[in-house]
């Protein structure tokens, strides 16, 4: 292979990069002002009291399913508030779109009161997860909360960090305790 061709190739290979590289809001980086601020903006929508089969919260906003059990049979909606594309709140709730139900279990008994949350010490935990996965260059990418049926009844919330080096997540109770770390 002549020099200048052999410059080409490497400098070629050493310029990709097979990790794909993601500009939507998803990718940003979670906190729990924005999670605080949505759920906030949700409230309105939900009910007095109302029961969550899951909370999920990324970049791009914070998704709430709610069980209605003044319906006969339990239905299952789902809201949204979007984050802004600058990462601030976006103001606006999409929904409630109804959410199909798949299963054997009632979704009644796989339902939390969001009062049992307390997502302020949850979201306290994000820089425990970040520690744990990455101290340097991780970040916040997903919150994830429900009860973790089929293996018992407690309520679980997920924090999925991201980083170049690694990923992984930490969990913690419905109070924001991080288990097994």
């Amino acid at each position: 292979m002549k020099p200048a061709a052999l410059v080409l190739f490497v400098l070629s290979v050493w310029g990709c990069d097979p990790r794909p590289t993601s500009t939507t809001a998803e990718s940003a980086e979670l906190d729990g002002v924005r999670v605080a601020q949505a759920i906030d903006s949700l409230m309105p929508h939900l009910g007095p009291e109302p029961s969550l089969l899951e909370l999920r919260a990324n970049g791009a906003g914070v998704t709430l399913q709610v069980v209605r059990a003044e319906t006969t049979p339990p239905q299952v909606v789902e809201f949204h508030y979007p984050f802004a594309t600058d990462g601030g709140p976006d103001g606006s709730v999409e929904g409630p779109r109804e959410v199909p139900l798949r299963g054997t279990g009632e979704a009644q008994e796989n339902a939390f009161p969001l009062g049992e949350l307390d997502l302020a010490k949850i979201t306290a935990s994000f820089s425990v997860a970040r520690r744990a996965v990455d101290p340097a260059d991780g970040r916040v990418r997903e919150l994830i909360v429900r009860r973790m049926l089929p293996f018992h009844r407690s309520i679980r919330a997920r924090i999925y960090v991201d980083s170049p080096r690694m990923s992984g997540s930490i969990d913690t109770n419905a109070g924001g305790t991080p288990l097994k770390l």
